[in-house]
């Protein structure tokens, strides 16, 4: 079925007549014949059309891939339970078909989804065997784009344990400028919430220690409904670490252990274990040699 199609489907279902939907957007043989699949609209016109039935752009996609997410939500899909999961095969497997796409169709977008998944692989195995040439190609890509979509976020997002250190702050601090256009939108609001989560434990990592304390606060800032209940927990996280790292012992511990005693408690094993595996390398770096 062509779009129109659909969209008769959805107007139908909405229990309105043509003249209803059409009325200051669109004449009424012109939305009949759209339906019919005989005349395609501007894209202005359709998201109005859309916006009369009160259907969003990505309820409307679903609808067309037979409520299956976009290839680029899929892939995003696969690749977070793979990662969740530790599954390193699969991860492999993903990114090796990644790299196949690029090598037969040439779009790029390939090859930067492949160098994403080398990443995250080498990050769960602890190595480092994604050539240096790719995360510049990459980090490059990222620069270049002034108006960050969902597709860079993600891409900087999941590839940022790779990326040197200033390049992230950098990248880091051009975000709410890069994503401006989508501050609105929830989804995207979020994602950019996560991504300065993980700038602020790289900065940790890497002793940034007054840049981390800079995310905290920004992220702090974006916080500020009570939904964000996983943001939260992960902030205190990374404040009881901020603690640790400025020697302020006693208190950073007590944050890192509450957060973890919530994930526990919510059943979020694998998430608490990832989060007390570098609780407990920071310890052992302030323990001093006798």
């Amino acid at each position: 079925m062509c779009y129109g199609e659909y969209f008769r489907i959805l107007r139908n279902e909405k229990r309105m007549t043509i003249l209803d939907v059409s009325k200051d957007i669109i004449s009424v043989g012109q939305l009949s014949k759209f339906e019919r699949g005989v005349n395609e609209i501007t894209i202005s016109k359709f998201i109005k059309l859309l916006d009369r039935i009160n259907i969003t752009l990505e309820e409307f996609d679903l609808l067309c891939n037979n409520y299956e997410h976009s290839n680029l939500h899929q892939l995003v899909k696969d690749i977070r339970k793979s990662y969740t999961n530790r599954d390193t095969e699969e991860l492999l497997r993903i990114s090796m078909e990644e790299l196949s796409k690029w090598e037969t169709t040439g779009n790029v977008n390939n090859r930067y989804n492949h160098i994403m998944l080398s990443i995250m692989n080498d990050e769960l195995n602890d190595r480092h065997t994604t050539e240096d040439s790719d995360i510049e190609l990459l980090t490059d890509y990222l620069f270049s784009i002034d108006d960050w979509t969902y597709y860079e976020i993600v891409l900087f997002g999941n590839s940022i344990s790779a990326i040197p250190i200033q390049t992230v702050i950098l990248l880091s601090d051009e975000i709410f400028h890069k994503t401006k256009f989508f501050q609105s939108n929830n989804k995207h609001r979020q994602m950019v919430i996560h991504v300065l989560l993980n700038a602020n434990l790289i900065c940790l990592m890497n002793d940034e220690i007054e840049k981390s304390y800079q995310f905290q606060q920004e992220i702090d800032n974006l916080i500020n409904s009570e939904t964000y209940l996983y943001e939260k927990n992960l902030l205190m996280y990374s404040e009881g670490l901020y603690l640790l790292k400025t020697n302020q012992i006693a208190e950073g511990t007590k944050k890192v252990n509450k957060a973890l005693d919530i994930c526990r408690e919510l059943k979020s094993y694998k998430l608490a274990d990832s989060y007390a595996t570098y609780f407990d390398e920071i310890m052992a770096s302030l323990v001093k040699p006798t």
